[in-house]
């Protein structure tokens, strides 16, 4: 099994008078895999948003407001991670079929997630299976 089982990718962004400038995905960082939409997420401060896994679709994630933290758990191996998230020194995540993920905003902000996903959103096939996020997180009820 890879060591790698998500992906961070440290972006640039180009701030000047008038405000900032992010490239958050392009095609290249798709690896071949199709589009299916984009989204934006936001998080009430200190609150938590996802708690969810896909076994078909792969997501990226960019914080595009405020700060957070994205806690990772691999279903499979049990793995555990958790990136940083704030816009002023925004990454981009790829978070691949059977890991769940959990948006949790840091007190005193909301956090908002610019989302990209190769499969789209289906009511009838949702693709997505919650995880309590203790689970996610690794800590106990």
């Amino acid at each position: 099994m890879s060591d790698v089982w998500y992906e961070v990718r440290p972006l640039r962004r180009l701030d000047d008078s008038r405000g900032w400038f992010l490239k958050a995905l392009q095609s290249r960082h798709l690896g071949g895999r199709p589009f299916g939409e984009v989204y934006l997420s936001v998080g009430a401060a200190g609150e938590t948003r996802a708690n969810h896994f896909h076994r078909r679709t792969t997501e990226w994630f960019c914080p595009v407001a405020g700060s957070g933290t994205l806690y990772l758990y691999d279903t499979e191996s049990e793995r555990r991670a958790q990136v940083r998230f704030d816009a002023a020194a925004p990454v981009s995540v790829r978070v691949p079929p059977g890991v769940a993920h959990s948006l949790v905003a840091d007190a005193g902000t909301e956090l908002a997630v610019l989302a990209v996903a190769d499969v789209e959103y289906d009511p009838q096939d949702t693709d997505t299976y919650s995880v309590a996020p203790e689970r996610i997180r690794g800590v106990s009820p």
